[in-house]
């Protein structure tokens, strides 16, 4: 086999034509029967259930679910199953599955803001690989699995970073000169006519004075949005 940086692997999406090729692939790797709900989150997932070729071979698969935070603090996506065959293993596939699945999390449009999952506490290689991805453990659960040795499993958590907002350059300069051009209340409009007659800031109701501030603060805004658009053109 070769090694890790030189193995080529594509992937396809789990849908309902594939299916059967997670299902053989889970029978064949992991000590568990999965029911028809695992199946039915698989594909609910889209793109993050993926199935993994090496020489046109299917040879590994990452299966997921979407979960939304309690508390409405965004999605939750849950690795429920992560495997390779037996003869590939060692080859650098997992991790491309699992570096894939990441960074279709930070292009989602829905804002994934965190990656878990459940691990035997006796499975010191998965662990390992998992932390080699900044995953920690942030929970040991007693009991977890039901028919298999040790039941007892550790939750392991990757919190990812809130995406960087887009941050559209603006000129100053020319932000000033548009605010030295904002017209004033009472100047005479396109008909001759005055818009408003200017009073004094002591002859004002302190109400009007708040609602005319407002106004005055939303027209600057849309004159200089307006400029910096003309400016960029």
């Amino acid at each position: 086999m070769g090694k890790p940086q030189d193995v080529h692997v594509s992937f396809d999406t789990v849908r309902d034509k594939n299916l059967m090729q997670l299902k053989k692939l889970n029978l064949s790797i992991f000590p568990v029967t999965y029911q028809d709900k695992f199946y039915t989150d698989a594909l609910s997932s889209g793109d993050f259930t993926k199935l993994a070729y090496y020489a046109d071979l299917c040879v590994g698969c990452i299966a997921c679910r979407l979960e939304k935070k309690e508390g409405g603090g965004g999605v939750r996506l849950y690795i429920m199953t992560l495997g390779v065959l037996a003869p590939y293993r060692r080859m650098g596939i997992g991790s491309k599955l699992l570096k894939k699945t990441l960074e279709q999390c930070e292009q989602s449009e829905s804002p994934i803001v965190e990656v878990y999952l459940h691990v035997q506490t006796n499975n010191d290689a998965a662990i390992e690989f998992y932390k080699k991805f900044d995953f920690e453990i942030t929970e040991e659960i007693k009991n977890y699995y039901k028919h298999i040795e040790p039941p007892d499993c550790f939750v392991l958590s990757k919190i990812l970073a809130p995406s960087k907002l887009r941050v559209v350059p603006v000129d100053l300069k020319l932000l000033a000169i548009t605010e030295e051009l904002e017209p004033c209340r009472g100047e005479e409009q396109g008909d001759g006519k005055q818009r408003a007659v200017a009073r004094s800031p002591d002859d004002r109701d302190p109400v009007n004075r708040v609602q005319e501030e407002k106004e005055r603060r939303a027209f600057t805004f849309n004159s200089n949005i307006k400029s910096v658009f003309l400016h960029s053109r």
